[in-house]
């Protein structure tokens, strides 16, 4: 799996769960478009990071797909 498909992975679990993309983009500081689904591009490794903290999800759960999504 790439990170293109990890990011996608990522953006599908927020939207699938009701997240609120303005406050992880305020918490964060990504922007609201890179959170949400569709063409925001690839996640930079310090994002991917950091998203996976902010949920409390181990990184290795997005890449072997065990987070439920």
């Amino acid at each position: 799996m790439d990170m293109e498909d990890v990011t996608a992975c990522v953006r599908e679990y927020i939207a699938q769960n009701d997240i609120s993309v303005a406050q992880m983009s305020s918490d964060l500081g990504i922007e609201e478009s890179r959170l949400r689904p569709g063409d925001g591009g690839k996640f930079s490794a310090e994002e991917f990071l950091d998203i996976c903290v902010y949920l409390h999800i181990r990184p290795e759960q997005f890449k072997n797909r065990r987070i439920g999504v």
